[in-house]
């Protein structure tokens, strides 16, 4: 048996695609962000909206 190629399966993939349109003052503070951190400019602005998702959400207690 050949071994199967390509990408692992993930639990969860990210099948959805969203476009913004930024500044480029907005894109430079992603792009920095995501250096110091790291990590991608998607994951970047994931936290973002997990922080303002979290924020909104002690808002409705």
């Amino acid at each position: 048996m050949t071994p199967k190629m390509g990408r692992p399966r993930v639990d969860n993939p990210r099948k959805n695609q969203t476009k913004i349109r930024t500044t480029d003052e907005e894109l430079s503070k992603i792009e920095f962000c995501a250096k110091e951190l790291n990590v991608s400019k998607t994951d970047v602005i994931l936290l973002g909206v997990e922080k303002v998702y979290q924020e909104v959400l002690k808002r409705k207690k």
